[in-house]
């Protein structure tokens, strides 16, 4: 069995009061009180015109930079049209000469029907045939 130590009763036990903000307390000995340091004062209309004149240079900043980009893509946009244009009128002028050397050929008899579906093959004896 395990052994439970407990404090006898009728013991008092010692309590320690603190002040929960320590920040707020007054030192006994001013002399050695370490508290927290102390900041410069600044001046709200110093900071608020530093603010603003950040704000209207990365205002001014971005601005120009939208501007280059708009040109840049406006020139590649042109660019890319005017190969477009130009990749059509080539494939344009390939089928045109490719119509050229299209042979067409019309009214070849029909096969007779117990003869197999016609192949490429039949095709060009036909065509050897007749020439």
């Amino acid at each position: 069995m395990s052994i439970i130590r407990r404090s006898p009763p009728g013991s008092k036990v010692h309590q320690v009061s603190s002040e929960s903000d320590i920040s707020n307390i007054e030192p006994e000995n001013p002399l050695n009180y370490v508290g927290r340091r102390q900041k410069k004062p600044r001046n709200e209309d110093q900071r608020k015109g530093i603010d603003d004149s950040l704000k209207d240079e990365l205002l001014s900043m971005l601005t120009n930079w939208k501007k280059d980009q708009d040109l840049t893509l406006k020139r590649e946009r042109k660019e890319n049209y005017n190969y477009i244009l130009s990749l059509e009128n080539r494939l344009e002028d390939v089928q045109k000469r490719l119509k050229s050397t299209v042979i067409e050929f019309r009214n070849l008899p029909t096969p007779a029907q117990n003869i197999k579906q016609e192949t490429q093959q039949d095709l060009c004896d036909l065509v050897q045939k007749d020439l």
